[in-house]
């Protein structure tokens, strides 16, 4: 994921800063990845005038590659210029939101199968039950590590249940 780091060290300190205060004043427009060009993006940059610009990042998007802006000081300077700095400080938010988001999904998702399995189990498993294996173990209570414990306390249950099916 791409770091405030990797950003400023392309960049002068200067046009770091007036970059990040681009970045805060919204003038990144339309910011998206660009199709058959993996770890591209472009964006359009509103400062004095309108600025294309369009950054690459290394295969782990940690990194940056390459960048291309419309303003005189983007294709001349060898330092990033502020449009570019904004819209890399754009990218490295669409991926944290990007994280954060699948993290949310996964939690949620989580939490819907943790449900169906207390229903499932028919009053078999009792969500406090659950909760305590969790805290047990010393894990954060949250929907990964409730449904682990579930699936384990339900398995038991079932084994159980097999083997006094067996001694009968």
């Amino acid at each position: 994921m791409l770091t405030e780091e990797a950003i400023r060290s392309i960049s002068s300190p200067n046009f770091y800063t007036r970059g990040k205060t681009y970045y805060r004043q919204r003038k990144v427009r339309g910011l998206k990845a660009v199709e058959k060009q993996p770890h591209t993006y472009m964006a359009e940059v509103r400062g004095t005038r309108r600025y294309r610009v369009q950054v690459k990042l290394s295969e782990d998007e940690s990194g940056v590659e390459g960048t291309y802006c419309s303003c005189p000081l983007g294709r001349d300077s060898e330092a990033a210029c502020k449009h570019v700095v904004a819209t890399l400080l754009a990218v490295k938010d669409m991926q944290e939101e990007g994280v954060a988001q699948q993290e949310y999904q996964s939690e949620r998702e989580a939490l819907n199968e943790f449900r169906q399995l207390l229903l499932e189990s028919g009053g078999s498993l009792a969500y406090p039950d659950v909760v305590e294996r969790v805290q047990q173990r010393g894990e954060r209570v949250d929907g990964q590590s409730l449904l682990r414990a579930g699936r384990e306390m339900w398995q038991e249950k079932q084994l159980s249940i097999r083997a006094e099916e067996i001694k009968h």
